[in-house]
């Protein structure tokens, strides 16, 4: 008789990655200033520092590469970036024009209940802003991006 295996059960959907997780809380720590600008980070510290192997460390630093918070170099390691004013210029004006548009199509097209839970994010993103709270106002802005 065949002796069954155990199944290992695979993460819920809705359960985020290790590259997730790591990329979500090294940005948070870029933008509260935690990993200032000039700052060098090392696979390995952050991989300590967030109890996972290096794998998934490497896969958030790629990814923050490409937005542009980071920069790899084979000869000086990974260095937290400073935007400066015509990066974070360019940056505003691409939100602009894209949130604009977002807006613009949806508009009418959103049932009252979603057009509250919007505005609900909104208010607590201005709470936020008021108290300098930029964990809790990148986790509703990354919400409110996903809501509809």
């Amino acid at each position: 008789m065949p002796q069954s295996r155990k199944r290992r059960s695979s993460p819920s959907r809705t359960e985020p990655l290790l590259k997730d997780k790591a990329y979500t809380r090294i940005k948070e720590r870029i933008l509260s200033n935690r990993f200032a600008p000039g700052d060098f980070l090392s696979e390995r510290q952050v991989a300590s520092w967030l109890g996972m192997s290096k794998t998934p460390i490497k896969a958030a630093f790629e990814k923050l590469e490409l937005e542009g918070y980071i920069k790899v170099s084979p000869q000086q390691g990974v260095v937290v970036r400073d935007m400066n004013a015509r990066e974070i210029s360019e940056h505003f004006q691409f939100r602009t024009a894209l949130e604009t548009y977002i807006v613009k199509s949806l508009s009418g097209k959103l049932a009252p209940h979603q057009i509250d839970e919007l505005e609900a994010n909104l208010d607590a993103q201005e709470k936020c802003v008021s108290t300098q709270n930029i964990k809790d106002s990148v986790k509703l802005d990354r919400e409110y991006h996903l809501l509809y």
